[in-house]
């Protein structure tokens, strides 16, 4: 691949085949594993179970849920690349990975706990992630039900998956974008 990147003159087009490459060989091992998952409880439920009612509710559950675990994981991906991209190393990634659940996800979770921010969650990716999961996620923000009478306020907040899908979408997307404009830049000695 070294060579193949120093001799072609559109190496940009190298590195997007490689990432449509990956996000190919992804969706076709997410299907494939999903459809034996599927097919494995299907059987036992089948042969030693009660499978219950599967009525379309259940099907189209099972699908959304299924569509956005398959968007999570090309997304992944995506994020994986560009990061490994970036630092020129699949260490890199992973290197990243741990730094931002260490440093954002733990430490500045814990100053903004310290400083009494209202909705800490917003500012974490994981709780984008939950949401994304999950369809929806709910957090509690004390400061919803402040001045108000008790128990008149719930005081939780949601996040849905659509919109926490699109931020991840963008985040994966930006970081891809630095990826191919820093492999263009980049000096090959």
């Amino acid at each position: 691949m070294v060579n193949l990147l120093l001799w072609r003159p559109q190496r940009l087009s190298v590195l997007g085949a490689k990432l449509g490459t990956l996000l190919g060989a992804v969706l076709l091992l997410g299907v494939l594993a999903s459809a034996a998952y599927l097919a494995t409880f299907w059987l036992i439920g089948q042969t030693a179970g009660q499978p219950g009612r599967l009525d379309p509710e259940f099907w189209s559950t099972l699908a959304a849920t299924w569509g956005r675990g398959i968007a999570l994981v090309l997304l992944a991906s995506v994020l994986g690349f560009a990061i490994a991209a970036l630092g020129r190393h699949t260490a890199a990634a992973l290197g990243t990975v741990a730094a931002y659940v260490v440093v954002w996800e733990g430490g500045a979770r814990l100053v903004m706990e310290m400083l009494d921010v209202g909705r800490p969650e917003q500012w974490m990716l994981t709780s984008y992630l939950a949401a994304a999961l999950a369809g929806q996620a709910q957090f509690y923000d004390r400061y919803a039900c402040t001045g108000q009478e008790f128990g008149s306020c719930g005081g939780m907040y949601t996040l849905n998956w659509a919109p926490s899908l699109l931020l991840l979408a963008g985040v994966a997307g930006l970081i891809t974008v630095a990826a191919f404009v820093g492999f263009r830049r980049r000096d090959l000695i």
